[in-house]
């Protein structure tokens, strides 16, 4: 097959439909757009030569020919289906459920009344005009309508993604509409003008498909990239405070660890963290932590990161007194730092401790009452 606009677009679909899979299935507000993608990808491969050949040679042309057009039919009502309940117009289903089923019997109709004999794209004699202008224009009306309800829903998405990936979604559906419109207008005219160009078309409506449905994992990817980052700033800090106290270490997976989402583990690494300062902070006194006070404000630490940096000062003194055998002594005190109120703030705290771990600010031999 022949590396063309349509084919690479429809690949690029169907590449993108499954990357967002994993997505979909967390979050059920994403199903109806990438369900309506899928469809448009599979009706669009319907249409390419080798699959009509293919589904001619196993199921006949006769079928073929007419659970291809059923197919446009089911599919731009689906489609329309998904894109409506997906902006809240869920209310105007049953007229869509009644023009489908009455175009569908139509066409079951005709097709079963005239029963061509050699049905092919394009060469079907036997079967009435009314025919081909009831497929294409279903398919034009319920495309248009997406269209419109994709470009109105962008105007009123609050992220620069999902407003483009609207917009995107717009001029694919737009797209996908013109050939069927430009086929009724063949239709009458019999110019082949007018049909010149609908792979072209098939695939820029592809494209403007695919980049719809890829822009909505934009965030997911900043996200990915955002957690493997702190995975791995958190990653000194961690080891020092594992390595003295290796019983905080949360049982291991059962699959290896790279292949663990990288925000569980993430997240095993911020509890294994704050477990072990837990236990740390008995190994500190009142004098320790004023002495971690005084030393932040000598080195004049900017005010948002001051709890952090008393921490990770702190977190050197107790490591210290461990190794030489302090007796720890119950801390009724949260010294620990602040942390924030979900997790993401948590993170940034811990990012701000590790820094300040790694960094000569928490070295030891600033720390009075007997470090040295």
């Amino acid at each position: 097959m022949t590396l063309t606009l349509e084919t690479a677009s429809i690949f690029a679909m169907w590449l993108v439909v499954v990357l967002r899979l994993p997505q979909v299935i967390r979050n059920p507000k994403q199903r109806p757009l990438w369900t309506a993608v899928v469809l448009m990808a599979v009706v669009t491969t319907l249409y390419l030569d080798i699959a009509q050949q293919a589904l001619a040679d196993h199921i006949g042309p006769y079928a073929t020919y007419l659970g291809t057009h059923l197919a446009t039919v089911v599919s731009a009502a689906a489609i329309l289906y998904f894109i409506m309940a997906a902006n809240g117009y869920r209310r105007y289903a049953p007229w869509l459920y009644s023009a489908t089923g009455a175009t569908i019997a139509v066409l079951l109709w005709i097709y079963i009344a005239e029963h061509p004999r050699n049905p092919r794209p394009g060469h079907a004699p036997e079967l009435p005009l009314g025919y081909f202008i009831l497929v294409s224009g279903f398919s034009v009306v319920a495309l248009v309508v997406c269209a419109l309800v994709c470009g109105y829903g962008a105007r009123r998405a609050d992220n620069w993604t999902m407003r483009w990936a609207l917009f995107a979604l717009t001029i694919g559906w737009a797209a996908n509409a013109l050939p069927w419109l430009l086929n009724i207008i063949w239709l009458v005219t019999h110019e082949l003008g007018w049909i010149a160009w609908f792979s072209q078309i098939d695939g820029i409506s592809a494209l403007g498909l695919s980049i719809g449905a890829a822009l909505p994992l934009v965030p997911a990817i900043q996200q990915s990239f955002h957690n493997s980052n702190a995975y791995r700033r958190l990653g000194p800090l961690w080891q020092s405070l594992t390595d003295a106290f290796p019983d905080v270490r949360l049982t291991q997976p059962a699959i290896s660890q790279p292949l663990y989402p990288v925000r569980l583990r993430l997240y095993r690494r911020v509890v294994e963290i704050r477990d072990a300062m837990i236990v740390l902070r008995s190994y500190v006194s009142a004098d320790d932590m004023q002495a971690a006070h005084e030393q932040v404000e000598r080195h004049k630490v900017p005010d948002a990161v001051v709890d952090a940096s008393v921490t990770a000062c702190w977190l050197v003194a107790a490591l210290h007194y461990r190794q030489q055998g302090r007796t720890p002594v119950t801390q009724t005190d949260n010294i620990a730092g602040v942390g924030g109120d979900n997790f993401e703030q948590e993170i940034e705290f811990l990012l701000q401790v590790a820094d300040a771990y790694s960094s000569g600010l928490a070295s030891t031999h600033v720390i009075t009452g007997g470090v040295s």
